[in-house]
């Protein structure tokens, strides 16, 4: 299941990353709300997705960010945001990512991010490794909340201070 859904948000990004790069296409920008916009690459994104994952997983349901709802009462779920990010999309800007996720009984179990414009795919899920382009990612340790924060500070402060001895020098 992971590399279809990997190439499916792969060949999806494909579609967005047509109308990113082409500075003189119309984007087709509408406002579906205050600070919540959808483009025609969302629209046709969300369509492709929706149109796969149909053929390969016919008894699923599947919900989209611009309107899909199909088989709502099955147990297994996939949900769709087309233009993850479609805020940067209309700006030009790279953070933004096609995502696929999938819920199995009612809990996430498995997903595929794909950023084209940054060349980045990361998909995981409850029975299987995080990967990112093909790479397994370390476990994260476990969030001491005693020193998270300060630990994060200080870091960021450290970082922060060479950089300004550097400019300095």
């Amino acid at each position: 299941m992971r590399q279809q859904i990997i190439e499916l948000a792969e060949e999806a990004g494909r579609i967005g990353l047509a109308y990113f790069r082409d500075a003189g296409t119309d984007r087709g920008i509408e406002e579906k709300g205050r600070l919540d916009l959808v483009t025609r690459a969302d629209r046709e994104v969300e369509a492709f997705v929706l149109a796969e994952l149909a053929r390969l997983y016919p008894a699923d349901g599947i919900c989209g960010e611009e309107g899909t709802r199909l088989r709502a009462d099955a147990a297994r779920q996939w949900v769709i945001d087309p233009i993850d990010g479609t805020f940067n999309f209309v700006r030009g800007l790279d953070a933004w990512a096609v995502s696929i996720g999938l819920y199995a009984d009612g809990r996430p179990s498995f997903g595929v991010i794909h950023a084209p414009a940054r060349g980045e795919t990361l998909s995981g899920g409850l029975d299987s490794d995080v990967l990112l382009n093909g790479r397994v990612l370390p476990l994260l340790p476990a969030l001491d909340r005693e020193r998270g924060d300060l630990r994060r500070m200080a870091l960021a402060h450290r970082a922060f201070a060479t950089r300004v001895v550097r400019q300095r020098r």
